[in-house]
C-alpha cells in the first residue's frame, strides 16, 4: 500500500486527502484508457508474467474497490456521518 499511496499521514490534513483522491482518480483514468484499448478477445488474454487474464484482473479490481468503499462508508458512519441523500 505504501508504494502506491504513501504513508497514511494526518487524518486532519485536507490537502493530503485531496491529493490522495486525485491520485486515485488518475489511477482509475489510466485503467479506463488501458481497458478501452483492449479489443476483441483482449480481456481473455493472459497478463504477461501472471497466471490470470485481463478479465480476471478487472473483476478483482472491482471487488477490491467495492470492499474498500464499504470500509470507508462504515468508518464514516462510525464517525457520525449521515447517509447520502438520494
Amino acid at each position: 500500500m505504501h508504494a502506491t499511496f504513501g504513508e497514511p499521514g494526518d487524518p486532519e490534513d485536507e490537502a493530503g486527502w485531496q491529493q490522495a483522491l486525485a491520485h486515485l482518480e488518475e489511477a482509475h483514468r489510466r485503467l479506463e484508457r488501458a481497458l478501452g484499448a483492449l479489443t476483441g478477445t483482449g480481456l481473455e488474454r493472459l497478463i504477461p508474467g501472471e497466471p490470470h487474464t485481463y478479465r480476471q484482473m478487472v473483476a478483482g479490481l472491482v471487488e477490491h474497490d467495492a470492499y474498500h468503499a464499504g470500509q470507508i462508508v462504515l468508518l464514516r458512519r462510525l464517525q457520525g456521518a449521515s447517509p447520502p441523500e438520494e
